[in-house]
């Protein structure tokens, strides 16, 4: 990086992105869900110890930035630091960093950026290490998704690698990973969608498995086609919980059911009206 470039990235240290996870499975930045959703808040490049004009006053835009997080009327699950916590790696800047990082309100993952292993990585893990992950890479399961933390600047010098350790450390904790399946079952109603019709709407597969509720479940979705618009609700008594059934709701969205019916036995018409049931089961 040109140090032109460097000192405009770090004008904005310190600061965070909130990151919640959607019904559809994809994390997006904003402002936290209230619905106990999982939900994180991102901070980088603190950069404690930096003292140029570009950001003369370091600590004081982390502070800001905790501030703010602890102001959050929702908690996230976690704040995650995603490196450069220190300019120099000095065991000083990781005590002051570690001392501000400390009055978070939410639990707290570092993670160690390359100025945070100039020379040794020693004084990173002293301040920051973690009894389950002597070497830096760990994974959790949390809210119903699976993280990984990985790390590719023990090995920078050499194009930032994550090295074949690392790796093979990544390919047998995915194994081990338990992959839900989803059952999708159509009837048909009044003329809509059919048993058949449940191949053209596998594109929300992907998006489906993300809902599920951990222990197995069903919900049923009511599709009703009319003239002008296309509604869908749960099915009263089906839904294991709110969240859920909204998760279905917005998962199956991503489908054009109309096309799909009038794609079902016959040429591409759509109708003028139909109501169906969608299961979805794990």
């Amino acid at each position: 990086m040109k140090r032109d470039d460097f000192l405009k990235h770090v004008a904005w240290t310190g600061t965070g992105i909130a990151w919640s996870l959607s019904g559809t499975g994809l994390f997006s930045a904003g402002a936290l869900a209230a619905d106990g959703g999982i939900s994180f808040v991102q901070i980088s490049d603190s950069h404690i110890g930096f003292s140029h004009p570009e950001n003369p006053d370091v600590i004081g835009t982390l502070q800001q930035t905790i501030g703010a997080i602890n102001a959050m009327p929702v908690q996230p699950s976690f704040v995650v630091h995603t490196g450069d916590v220190t300019h120099l790696a000095k065991p000083a800047q990781f005590d002051t960093a570690k001392q501000l990082l400390g009055t978070l309100k939410a639990p707290l993952i570092v993670l160690p950026g390359e100025h945070d292993v100039i020379g040794t990585s020693d004084a990173f893990f002293a301040a920051f290490r973690r009894s389950d992950a002597p070497q830096g890479w760990f994974s959790w399961d949390q809210g119903g998704v699976h993280f990984l933390s990985l790390v590719n600047v023990f090995n920078f010098e050499i194009d930032g690698k994550l090295g074949a350790e690392q790796l093979d450390f990544v390919e047998k904790d995915l194994a081990a990973q338990k992959k839900e399946r989803v059952h999708l079952e159509v009837t048909k109603a009044q003329g809509g969608l059919d048993s058949e019709s449940s191949a053209a709407i596998e594109a929300a597969r992907p998006h489906l498995e993300h809902c599920h509720p951990g222990s197995g479940g069903k919900v049923a979705v009511q599709v009703t086609k009319q003239a002008r618009a296309t509604y869908m609700s749960i099915v009263p008594g089906e839904s294991l919980d709110p969240t859920q059934g909204h998760c279905v709701l917005e998962a199956l969205s991503t489908v054009d059911l109309p096309e799909t019916a009038g794609n079902v036995g016959g040429p591409a018409v759509k109708p003028s009206g139909f109501t169906s049931l969608i299961t979805v089961s794990w």
